[in-house]
């Protein structure tokens, strides 16, 4: 948003504060043309989140999160798989266990800290 808005903090500082207001972000039709052109989108539910990290446990032997298992369902929908994507993992699973029980019912032991 930062550079959407022109590298402009007063700016972007106007927005988030009508944005908690009004929980609208409202930007001119060049802004909004710019972020089409620089951002996708998509969506997952519960069941496509849990089927994304059942899965990639399935075929890479590794448990996703819920959060970045939303990501790589996205990238999946919007067709952006490839050599070159690279999806980031946002947490490690075992912040969430029982979610992730429901797609991988025997999860690794978690990290020692």
């Amino acid at each position: 948003l930062y550079f959407l808005s022109g590298n402009d903090a007063k700016v972007l500082s106007k927005w988030m504060n009508e944005f908690e207001t009004s929980k609208k972000l409202t930007v001119s039709p060049k802004a909004l043309e710019q972020a089409q052109g620089d951002f996708l989108s998509a969506k997952a539910n519960t069941d496509m989140t849990l089927a994304t990290i059942k899965e990639y446990n399935e075929k890479y032997n590794y448990v996703l999160c819920p959060h970045s298992a939303i990501g790589v369902s996205a990238i999946q929908q919007l067709k952006e798989v490839n050599k070159a994507t690279v999806c980031l993992a946002t947490a490690h699973e075992a912040k969430f266990p029982a979610a992730v029980q429901r797609a991988v019912p025997t999860l690794p032991s978690p990290p020692v800290q």
